[in-house]
């Protein structure tokens, strides 16, 4: 399944782990650290978008805070995408819009046991149970 990966820059490292995880798992993730230079990025990222069938939203604090992440997370809404949110760091403030949406928690270290368990939830999340976002629900998206 062709994703869409949001994230703070600060979480690459983690995000990393995550895409090679999903890639091993027969999923094609597409993430900005892709980019080649010389192409206009806002407009990658939009292509990127709209060829997705989901869009993974890596929640830490700094992605709910990053206006590009919420400029991302809108225009998946605006599209109809599937949204898969995955939780990255414990005691991150949810967006209001995915307040009842279960996550896939990801807060542990890797060696963790926990850790397969949250691989597996990803997995079957992304094959079964990603839901649709009201675009109606969502606070005013910024222009980054």
């Amino acid at each position: 399944m062709r994703l869409f990966i949001s994230y703070a820059h600060d979480d690459e490292e983690t995000v990393r782990a995550i895409v090679d995880l999903l890639r091993v798992g027969g999923h094609e993730p597409w993430f900005d650290a892709w980019l080649l230079p010389g192409q206009d990025w806002q407009a990658e990222l939009l292509k990127a978008i709209q060829g997705c069938k989901a869009f993974v939203y890596m929640l830490s604090p700094r992605a709910v805070e990053s206006a590009w992440c919420q400029w991302e997370f809108g225009k998946a809404v605006q599209m109809g995408k599937k949204v898969l949110p995955v939780l990255l760091e414990a005691g991150t403030p949810l967006p209001a819009v995915l307040g009842r949406t279960q996550f896939v928690d990801f807060s542990m270290p890797p060696g963790d046991m926990r850790y397969a368990r949250a691989t597996a939830q990803l997995m079957g999340g992304l094959t079964r149970v990603a839901v649709t976002v009201d675009e109606e629900d969502l606070p005013p998206t910024p222009d980054p």
